[in-house]
């Protein structure tokens, strides 16, 4: 092979190793989203983002209505995690630009009242890419099925609940959809995108 052969070879394997490597960086971004504030949070060597964070890959089709609490008393790895939350009352999504392939969705859930807002009362269904994951649901009528059979079981309850699913992203975006029920509204904690095949913390609990 002459000089300007392998030249040319060596460039195209360059534009290949590079372009892979782009792939890569894409598949394995994650995103940890602590909702209903704009301050991050670290929690066992995780950066958690707040939702109104800025340069984050991540936008809000509103404000929704950021709501904390300081009395909250879950003493799970993500207590702190679970002292704010974003309330809506109407159709609201988050879109996270650059995301693409396999991927771990955990939406974390830990309700408390806030103003006038009654967690009993809160129904709301949720999409993700037109993909529907949750439809009526009820945080608190599930968190209460949960620690029903925990105590049959002997276990301790728990305040929160976290729903996880693997979604194939190939839109090179995620649009997670919360549509509150008529006369309701709906509320999220956090939520945790991680590449399939990394560690992870948790399953659906």
């Amino acid at each position: 092979m002459g000089l300007l052969g392998r030249d040319i070879f060596g460039l195209i394997f360059l534009v290949i190793v590079f372009a892979f490597t782009r792939t890569g960086e894409a598949q394995s971004r994650s995103f940890l989203i602590n909702c209903g504030t704009n301050s991050s949070i670290t929690l066992s060597g995780r950066k958690w983002v707040g939702d109104l964070a800025t340069n984050n890959n991540l936008t809000l089709s509103s404000s929704g209505i950021a709501a904390s609490t300081s009395t909250l008393s879950d003493d799970s790895t993500y207590g702190p995690l679970y002292k704010t939350a974003r309330v809506f009352t109407n159709g609201f999504n988050y879109t996270f630009q650059g995301i693409k392939g396999n991927y771990f969705v955990r939406l974390h859930f830990s309700p408390f009242s806030f103003d006038n807002y009654n967690v009993n009362e809160s129904s709301f269904g949720v999409v993700a890419n037109g993909l529907k994951l949750l439809s009526e649901f009820s945080v608190h009528g599930e968190i209460s099925d949960k620690n029903a059979y925990l105590q049959s079981s002997g276990s301790n309850s728990s305040s929160s609940l976290i729903k996880e699913y693997i979604l194939a992203i190939n839109l090179d975006l995620l649009v997670i959809e919360f549509i509150p029920a008529k006369g309701s509204f709906g509320c999220i904690n956090a939520i945790e995108i991680v590449p399939v095949g990394r560690y992870t913390l948790c399953r659906t609990s």
